[in-house]
């Protein structure tokens, strides 16, 4: 894996913690349902960073 890509892939998946996510959600002022919602975004983005940086790793290990 390049530095500058784990280290890209950590940053983004720093600013998805669920912690992170609380802080905004109250600064914000959610409703419930709102907060729920914005919290299952944030995983959602994550999980789809991770499947692009696994098929783009999967593909680098095969043509080396």
């Amino acid at each position: 894996m390049a530095d500058g890509t784990a280290r890209t892939l950590r940053v983004e998946l720093e600013a998805l913690d669920s912690e992170a996510t609380e802080v905004r959600v109250a600064e914000w002022g959610l409703s419930d349902q709102e907060e729920e919602r914005a919290c299952r975004s944030g995983w959602e983005i994550a999980l789809g960073i991770l499947e692009l940086y696994l098929e783009r790793y999967r593909g680098r290990e095969r043509r080396s």
